[in-house]
Order: structure tokens, then sequence, then C-alpha cells
């Protein structure tokens, strides 16, 4: 008692196009995309096991030298597609983080609620209309959430020059109001899905893999001289009130940018093979996303000088769809 922490995060990003492509029809005439975020998130670390004293339920962590933690946390997310939309999130989650050893960490999050207000600009209104498979992505909705996470981390472990990260995650959302609704609790709103004080709630199950191999050729723990390899699988199933359709906004995947795919900008590969007009790049930035994702990265880091390092590199991958969108051909996965 008396070793709590509290961590307060505060983010802010502004991301703009100086001009539109030439021959690119936009909602914003000659200008180019527009993208703002703004986010404030608050997490109160508590470094024991705040858990219901029930016969069945033993908080204690055997062969362990490290303290359990209890995490309480709150956030706020407001982001704007100038001429588009804009979403502001309210979240709240509560849950338990363990290691095991220096290299193991997990962490379960029994409850992750998020509550996701969506508007909407009247251009992107029309879309909407014309592409009703995007309106399920684009819809203020509720995501209660829980989920599990495991990390092996040999970072940690600097003399090592070889050096292996996994990180898996499992996400299930919408089962228990789900199984409230359809006892009663609910209700059905006009288009059939059932709802949470007038406000849809999404269902889905969604599993992410991440696998990192860091070779440091030179003995040296101080050289920046490495072979990096890395492999993400990402896999997101709607279901259940979200049956037919595609995952919220916030958990879609999209793929390109300095992060990813370098060779195209964020969101403007896939998914699958569809690729949008040449005449309607910016108004189709906000479809080329998808509920699963494959990607990989090869590369060699060289110091080149003091604060000065350079990279060679090869990036492939790819987002699809789990259900098919006849806007958007040859974007769903076929195996």
């Amino acid at each position: 008692r008396g070793a709590e922490q509290l961590l307060i995060n505060a983010v802010a990003s502004y991301e703009t196009q100086t001009k539109a492509p030439a021959n690119v029809e936009s909602t914003r005439g000659t200008t180019g995309l527009i993208s703002t975020e703004f986010g404030l998130n608050a997490q109160l670390i508590v470094p024991r096991l705040i858990a219901p004293q029930l016969p069945f339920l033993n908080p204690r962590l055997v062969n362990s030298d490290f303290q359990p933690r209890t995490n309480f946390g709150l956030g706020l997310r407001y982001v704007t597609r100038t001429g588009y939309f804009s979403t502001t999130t309210y979240n709240a989650s509560y849950g338990y983080s363990w290691k095991t050893k220096i290299t193991n960490e997990q962490e379960i999050k029994l409850v992750d609620a998020s509550y996701n207000a969506v508007s909407t600009e009247d251009a992107f209104e029309k879309v909407l209309d014309a592409r009703p498979f995007l309106r399920q992505a684009y819809t203020s909705q509720f995501i209660l959430a829980s989920s599990y996470r495991y990390t092996y981390n040999q970072q940690v472990l600097e003399q090592r020059r070889q050096q292996i990260f996994f990180q898996g995650m499992a996400e299930v959302s919408g089962n228990v109001a789900n199984a409230l609704s359809r006892l009663g609790a609910g209700t059905k709103t006009g288009d059939q899905f059932y709802s949470i004080a007038g406000q849809r709630f999404a269902q889905y199950a969604k599993f992410d893999l991440e696998l990192r191999e860091y070779y440091r050729i030179s003995p040296k723990t101080t050289s920046g001289n490495r072979i990096v390899g890395r492999l993400q699988v990402g896999v997101g199933l709607p279901y259940g009130n979200s049956a037919g359709g595609t995952l919220p906004y916030l958990r879609q995947y999209g793929i390109g940018g300095p992060n990813s795919i370098r060779a195209f900008a964020a969101r403007q590969l896939g998914p699958g093979r569809y690729k949008p007009a040449t005449t309607d790049i910016i108004n189709n930035y906000y479809d080329q996303v998808g509920d699963l994702r494959l990607e990989g990265n090869l590369e060699y880091r060289q110091d080149l000088f003091p604060y000065v390092k350079g990279a060679v590199f090869v990036d492939a991958g790819n987002v699809w769809l789990v259900n098919n969108d006849p806007q958007r051909p040859g974007g769903q996965f076929n195996a």
C-alpha cells in the first residue's frame, strides 16, 4: 500500500496533404485530406490484486518474484477527418497484469468498455447511403469487450545477440450484452439489431499475433548493426449483433505508412485486390481497411555515424474483408 501509480498520457497529431492529386475528386476541392487526433488517458496502477474474496479465486501468484498489479483506466479520444466525419470515444477499463519471469508478462482486461460517437458530414453521409456495408463501421455504438494479452520479450536481456519478441492477444466483445438482450434486457432497433440505451453494440472476436526477431551482428551490446524480421497476423470475426458486416472503425486493420508497408501511405493498400478508381482516391481512403491482416518485414539496420542510422528493408502484406462487400470487389479473403 502506498506504491500506487497514476499515469496520465496526452497525445495529439495532425496530418494533411497540401494538395489533392491531379484529376482526383475531393469533397475539399483542391485541398488534400486533413486528419486531426487528440487523446487523453489516465491509468491507476495498484501494486496488488484487487479481487472478490471468493473460495475458488486465489489472487496469489505461485513461484513469482514480481508484484501483480490491478489496473484501472479512463480515456477520451477525438478523431476528425475534415469534410468526412469525426468520432469521439469514451473508454473505461479494469483488469490485472502480472509477470512470472522478467521476460514474460500477462494482462487480462475483465472490462474494456467504450462508446464511440460518430458524427458524419453530408458528403460522407451520401457515401454511406451508397455503401451500406460501410455504415456498420461508422455507426455510433458500444464496444463492451474483454481481452487477454501475453508478451514474451527477450530485449530486456541486452547481452543476447539474438532476441525474440512475441505478443499474442485475444479480444471478445458483445457476448454478455447479446445474451442479456435476448433475455429481454435490450431492445431491437429499426434495422433489427439489438441496442442498449438506444445505441447499438458491436459483437466480434479478434485475435492478434506479432513475432519479431533481432540479430545483432556485432558482439558489442551498443552496436546498432542488426538484422530484424517481423511478422504480424490479425483476425477479426464479426458475428451475432454484427453478423454479415465488419469490425467497428476503431478495431479495423489498416496497412501502409512509415511503420508498416512503407511503399504506401497509411490506409492506401487493400483490402485484397480492391483498388479505388484513380479519380476517387481521396474519397476512398476510409474503405481501404479490413478485418484480416497479414504483414511481414525484413530489414538490415546499420550505424552510419553518430546519431545517424540507415536501413535496407523489404515489406509485404495486405488486409482483407471477412464478408463480401459488392462495392469493394476483390476485397474478401478467399482461402
